[in-house]
């Protein structure tokens, strides 16, 4: 058969071929496509113009991550996602003045991902902020927990939606019972279940939590009982208990209250 006849490229440089019913059809991947047509009609553009990746993210975070289809970087790459960059490193470890705040939620952040970056906190001096929600990390969440016990400048935490279990909320627990900085704490969509307990008990000794956010967290009956009377006495002023697995009708409308 002629081979010019069965495949051939369009106007737009695109390979196709010929189906059974002699329909041309695009033979290029869907990473392929998006490439070539800088991402269609949706995802982000960067200042040129180019395509930067899908989904709608804040502009200015947008300098710290590179879209990457799965087998780029000579086949190194294993997942079509968003991958961090050096400057983010660069400005973490710097004390870049203009990063106060930690932005990478719902970068779909794995681990592997997410443990580099939190390290990287260690020394940091100017972040006030962290936007983590949204990924899928639970290892970083013991990393980042350690950090944070002697860290005196960050005040807001946001972790909501992780794959976090057990040994990471017992990591929040104690990371709660020494630092006196945070005052604002999102640790919803979580696996907390019967370790709400831990946190009562970290509650007890923590004075500057103010707000807690721990809806859709999976929170048992065991955990809600432990927890609620520690929330009466403690330094939170806003909870939320939404959507949790508390059975008991008055102990389930007591956590929605904060216990308060």
């Amino acid at each position: 058969a002629d081979k010019s006849a069965q495949t051939k490229r369009l106007p737009d440089m695109a390979p196709v071929a010929k189906d059974k019913k002699g329909k041309e059809v695009d033979v290029r991947t869907i990473g392929e496509i998006l490439v070539a047509t800088g991402g269609g009609n949706g995802g982000l553009r960067n200042p040129d113009g180019t395509w930067h990746g899908t989904g709608a993210y804040p502009t200015w975070t947008m300098k710290y991550f590179d879209f990457k289809f799965k087998g780029h970087d000579k086949g190194v790459v294993p997942n079509s996602a968003y991958y961090t960059n050096p400057l983010l490193f660069e400005h973490i470890l710097n004390n870049e003045p203009s990063l106060t705040c930690l932005d990478v939620e719902g970068r779909g952040l794995k681990d592997d991902q997410m443990i580099p970056i939190v390290k990287a906190l260690k020394n940091n001096t100017t972040i006030t902020e962290l936007k983590l929600g949204r990924n899928d990390f639970d290892h970083a969440c013991l990393d980042l927990m350690e950090i944070l016990k002697t860290n005196n400048t960050i005040t807001k935490v946001d972790i909501h939606n992780n794959d976090i279990h057990a040994k990471g909320i017992c990591a929040i627990a104690e990371m709660l019972s020494c630092n006196s900085t945070i005052t604002d704490l999102n640790m919803s969509c979580t696996f907390v279940r019967d370790e709400a307990k831990y946190i009562g008990e970290a509650l007890g000794m923590n004075t500057t939590l103010k707000v807690l956010n721990m809806d859709n967290c999976q929170i048992t009956d065991v955990g809600a009982a432990a927890l609620v009377p520690c929330l009466k006495e403690s330094s939170v002023k806003d909870f939320r208990g939404y959507n949790n697995c508390v059975e008991g009708k008055e102990l389930r409308k007591q956590l929605k209250k904060g216990g308060k």
